[in-house]
């Protein structure tokens, strides 16, 4: 059995987001009149989610280092290095094109 959201929910931060992620989504919703916008609704949560993944990416990296020894022996970028560039380009992307650069 599944549980509906109510339509408002997406006018509200995911609380799976990291901090950041929620206070900016925050102060853009309370910026502009979301309820009245959808399509900027999904252009923030598209930005957010992106943002996101970068820092989630971001975080691996800082853990784990930029590159990787393979099992040859030679080293490789990181996986991590390149969802979190694409996630921080596609952050940019939203921006933009909600305004807000």
């Amino acid at each position: 059995m599944s549980r509906k959201r109510s339509a408002s929910h997406w006018l509200e931060p995911d609380p799976s987001w990291h901090p950041e992620v929620r206070e900016f989504f925050s102060r853009v919703a309370a910026h502009w009149d979301l309820a009245q916008r959808p399509d900027a609704v999904a252009l923030l949560r598209t930005a957010c989610d992106a943002k996101n993944r970068a820092l989630e990416a971001e975080a691996l990296l800082r853990k784990e280092g930029l590159v990787l020894r393979t099992a040859k022996g030679t080293t490789r970028l990181h996986p991590a290095a390149k969802i979190a560039r694409e996630n921080a380009a596609l952050f940019v992307s939203a921006l933009r094109e909600m305004g807000l650069e």
